[in-house]
């Protein structure tokens, strides 16, 4: 779960099965958002449960006060931009609750028979999702790109996942909190 650096940042942490239905998913979220849970975790991997960024969205609707996490995407499966332009999305619809963590696809490209991101593709990733999920130019695979469209609620930061001994490393270089 993710832990900040001396702060309690959800002091109550629901990580759900992947696998229940849509709305069930949210009927967990508003049942642990009623009990004072701080955060709602799902884990992500595209073949072994459902698409999270819709669910995300109903979720997001039927709670008010809850973090909403991802656990975790990947730069492959899920290319940087759009995970970049779909939390920045999720951020505005829910009033600035979404939390996204980001690994190497350990899961997710073991299951369609690759290995993970190589580690300085991941690096790279990771440092970039950040400026245009919060509307910052960011250059890109030689461009430079910007999100070209306001949100209420902008400020989030994707969490580093540690997936290998390689990672805490890049967690500290990169994240205030971190994905253990």
């Amino acid at each position: 779960t993710p832990a900040r650096h001396g702060a309690q940042w959800c002091r109550r942490v629901l990580s759900a099965r992947p696998t229940a239905g849509s709305r069930a998913f949210c009927w967990l979220r508003q049942r642990a958002e009623a009990r004072g849970f701080g955060c709602g975790w799902t884990k992500y991997a595209h073949l072994l449960c459902k698409e999270r960024y819709p669910v995300r969205t109903a979720a997001a609707l039927s709670t008010g006060r809850i973090k909403l996490g991802l656990w975790v995407t990947n730069p492959c499966t899920r290319e940087p931009t759009v995970t970049a332009s779909s939390t920045a999305t999720l951020q505005d619809i829910s009033s600035g609750r979404m939390v996204v963590g980001i690994g190497r696809g350990d899961s997710a490209r073991r299951t369609i028979g690759q290995d993970p991101v190589p580690m300085a593709e991941f690096e790279r990733a990771a440092a970039m999702i950040n400026d245009p999920m919060n509307g910052t130019k960011v250059a890109w695979n030689e461009k430079q790109l910007e999100r070209r469209w306001p949100t209420a609620q902008t400020t989030t930061t994707p969490y580093p996942a540690r997936q290998r001994r390689s990672q805490p490393a890049l967690q500290g270089r990169q994240a205030d909190a971190r994905q253990v």
